[in-house]
């Protein structure tokens, strides 16, 4: 026979399963057995509550609490069902009751605001809402309840009901409707509105805005804010990169100016008056001007710390690490040019601190005999093991690798996760996720660096150093007796402590040595094996992105910062010479950057005696799917010149759309180079300029030629897509640098 406990707990778990009838029989079993339980009688009149039983759940409750008067719950759910019963003097006393017994029970305080409200008692329902809001700070349901109870208020109400609003929405992540009430509250302030309020509405809403892309209207909030509070570096720190990111670089560089002026110690604002770069360039001449500039601020920050930082102080060194490892150097490899030396620089100054702060994580590390471990164990480390491109290229490595002989851990290191990510989770032995913070924290690179030296690996290999900050920290430390980076952010990282780059054949220029602190490998081909994407969703039509029908469309796709303004006029000698074309750009994330590359093309085409408008079109950013849709009605794509496409190229042959390229110095500028090479297509490579020009224009007038093109490029698909050549090749690497290092 079942006892009392068993028939509850079946009652509980069948009412959470929405099978209240029969919960409701195993409640009156229990009860049967045990009648002086006041639990069992409270939950069955909630559960009357629930069926709209109120008479049935108000008897049942009043049993509970003759049984047990001092629970709360009990008072709670009596109050509930009097509010139903429409007795709201006694809904109320049932909840005041239930405070008296328990002050943390929120949802009273907002059963009683909410009766307040109907009854236009304002200020009873506001003080109840407020000390819920300070027994749960972050929920958003309290902030709007209170928003809109001070809404309703008299109008000397209306500061405080913006500011609650505001944050309703913010919390709620509603960024847009967030900024509305933030506003007002800052157009209507008063003498008697405390400084702390004020202070955070400026917080809030410049990082509304700044979550919606709109850094020029952000940069002229902190603006305010540092006039308001100057002595808060938080708000100095938002102003300058909000105007970084509208194109305010000049104005970015003396707000840091100040900035370092007013914290001297504070190094972030030292590096930011020395080594910010425009997202966008306006001309040649100023990217000359900018990396001459940016040289000479490198030199003076590297003074600076050498004569500042106590690597012997455990502050000092915090202080700086916090400061250099905030940021990387990543819009200087945009420039087009050789970065070794400016980054060998930076990477030694960071080593420097991280070894005085991690010095255990400096220690040489043995490579374990092939008698004590059978395989050899290689980890991959990244923060963009997700749908994200260096995730995508480098996958194959994972997927292809033969087990039998190698161990593979995963380190992912964003706190992202999709299902891209989980195909790494099963392309690995083993898989840690270990999100990474949005500050700088010492302690997680310590737990990091120590979980991983705690795995023992043999080879530990960066899939990308250079784009998130964390990456160069981490890869200045020696977590495995050999190191190695791949062209995820296709540039050297400088560290002494990355042994390999792990490259493209194809790719590297013959000089290619040179351009790494790294020993260089060249693994074949365009060494990664790369799956083709998947096309069934994209189905978008010309139409859909209100593109020509009749145009002879060029896709030129890459992020606007890869595009320098000498070769600008590239696209409107195309045009003179195609008059049917239509050039697709991607806007970037910033309104401001756009406008900026917007003027630029209207220049260049004037130059022709061309109006860019005619010819050129900037989409908003796209989902996945409808970007690949963009390949799909495009007639030709267009390759950027100084940093050429990697995946969006591999995804544009996958479209089987004709490529045009033209290889540079460095190996950043030969991907879709090395893509056309593996296929065997050499029609659409060009030597210069003028024969990128030209070979783009044939394409867009001889149509037959284009056709042709793109069926010779269906046919070789399977030289490029699932290469796992590469694979083989890489783990033949692994096993002769694991051999050396036994050596």
């Amino acid at each position: 026979m079942e006892n009392w406990q068993t028939l509850y707990q079946e009652a509980t778990a069948l009412e959470k399963q929405n099978s209240l009838t029969a919960a409701e029989q195993k409640y009156q079993q229990a009860l049967q057995l045990e009648p002086k339980q006041a639990e069992i009688w409270s939950d069955l009149g909630h559960l009357y509550y629930r069926m709209g039983r109120h008479q049935e759940a108000f008897s049942t409750l009043s049993q509970a609490l003759e049984i047990s008067r001092f629970t709360a719950l009990h008072h709670y759910r009596l109050g509930m069902v009097f509010e139903q019963l429409q007795q709201t003097e006694s809904a109320i006393q049932a909840y005041e009751n239930t405070i008296k017994l328990d002050a943390n029970l929120v949802e009273a305080y907002l059963a009683l605001g909410r009766i307040f409200v109907t009854r236009s008692q304002f200020d009873a329902a506001i003080s109840n809402y407020l000390i819920a809001h300070d027994r749960n700070p972050r929920d958003v349901k309290i902030l709007s309840d209170l928003g809109q109870a001070y809404e309703l208020q008299a109008n000397e109400s209306e500061l405080r009901s913006d500011f609650y609003l505001g944050f309703s929405y913010y919390r709620q992540g509603n960024y847009a409707a967030a900024i509305a009430p933030y506003e007002k509250f800052l157009a209507s302030l008063t003498p008697a509105i405390a400084s702390e309020a004020i202070e955070r509405v400026y917080r809030y809403l410049g990082d509304c805005l700044q979550h919606l892309n709109q850094s020029q209207r952000a940069a002229e909030i902190y603006q305010a804010a540092v006039k308001q509070y100057p002595q808060k570096p938080d708000f100095h720190i938002n102003l300058i990169a909000a105007l970084r990111n509208s194109g305010q670089t000049r104005t970015a560089i003396a707000a840091a100016a100040t900035a370092a002026q007013l914290f001297p110690d504070m190094v972030l604002f030292e590096r930011d008056r020395h080594l910010v770069l425009p997202i966008l360039y306006e001309s040649s001449t100023e990217i000359s001007t900018y990396r001459q500039q940016f040289n000479q601020g490198l030199a003076q920050l590297i003074q600076y710390v050498q004569s500042r930082a106590d690597v012997n102080s455990a502050e000092s060194r915090a202080v700086f690490l916090k400061g250099l490892g905030s940021q990387t150097n990543f819009y200087l490899h945009y420039q087009g040019q050789n970065d070794l030396e400016q980054q060998v620089q930076f990477a030694q100054l960071l080593h420097q601190l991280m070894a005085a702060q991690y010095p255990e994580l400096m220690q040489p590390l043995a490579t374990k005999k092939p008698s004590v471990r059978q395989k050899i164990r290689v980890g991959y480390a990244s923060a963009c093991m997700w749908k994200q491109t260096v995730g995508v290229l480098f996958l194959g490595w994972l997927r292809h690798s033969d087990r039998q002989n190698f161990e593979i851990y995963s380190y992912h290191l964003h706190p992202h996760s999709d299902e891209h990510t989980e195909n790494f989770r099963a392309s690995s032995d083993v898989f840690r996720h270990l999100p990474v913070k949005e500050a700088i924290e010492l302690d997680y690179i310590q737990a990091v660096g120590e979980q991983i030296r705690k795995d023992e690996l043999d080879i530990l290999v960066f899939l990308d150093v250079g784009m998130h900050p964390y990456m160069s920290l981490f890869s200045s430390l020696r977590l495995a007796p050999v190191q190695c980076v791949t062209w995820g952010h296709p540039v050297t990282t400088g560290s002494p402590t990355i042994d390999y780059f792990l490259s493209s054949e194809l790719m590297e220029p013959e000089d290619g040595d040179k351009h790494y602190s790294e020993e260089l490998v060249r693994l074949p081909n365009i060494s990664i094996a790369y799956s083709p994407p998947d096309l069934s969703e994209a189905t978008k039509t010309r139409a859909d992105f209100g593109l020509r029908e009749d145009a002879v469309l060029y896709l030129s796709c890459q992020t606007l910062f890869k595009y320098l303004p000498q070769y600008d006029y590239i696209f409107a000698a195309i045009a003179q010479q195609v008059p049917q074309a239509q050039f697709v750009f991607i806007s970037h994330k910033s309104a401001a950057i756009t406008e900026k590359f917007s003027q630029r093309l209207e220049r260049a085409f004037a130059q022709y005696g061309l109006k860019s408008p005619d010819y050129c079109a900037i989409l908003p950013r796209q989902g996945h799917n409808s970007y690949l849709s963009l390949n799909g009605i495009a007639d030709v794509f267009l390759d950027t010149f100084s940093w050429s496409g990697g995946n969006t190229a591999l995804e544009a042959i996958a479209c089987h759309l004709p490529v045009v390229t033209c290889p540079g110095k460095m190996m950043r500028s030969r991907h879709s180079y090395a893509v056309l090479k593996q296929l065997g297509m050499t029609e659409a490579i060009a030597a210069n300029e003028a024969e990128y020009i030209q070979i783009a224009a044939r394409l867009g007038l001889d149509p037959k030629w284009r056709h042709q093109i793109s069926q010779k490029i269906k046919a070789a698909h399977s030289r490029l897509y699932d290469d796992i050549t590469c694979v083989k090749a890489l783990e033949n690497f692994y096993q002769k640098s694991f051999i050396n290092k036994l050596f």
